[in-house]
């Protein structure tokens, strides 16, 4: 019984384990959209305040 009980407290652990390092790497991916959008959106803004304005002059 004690080796049995072994193997499914091993068992148990690894599905433990693949659930945590899952979990991680998707607020790791949440985390990097989060931060792409963010710099997308920062990237927008500074463009439309550095956008030359085109001054048609009257000839």
């Amino acid at each position: 019984m004690r080796i049995n009980n072994n193997m499914k407290n091993n068992e148990t652990k690894k599905k433990q384990h693949n659930i945590n390092v899952a979990q991680r790497t998707k607020k790791l991916i949440k985390l990097n959209r989060n931060e792409l959008k963010l710099k997308n959106s920062r990237n927008d803004r500074r463009l439309k305040k550095t956008e030359p304005t085109v001054k048609t002059e009257p000839t």
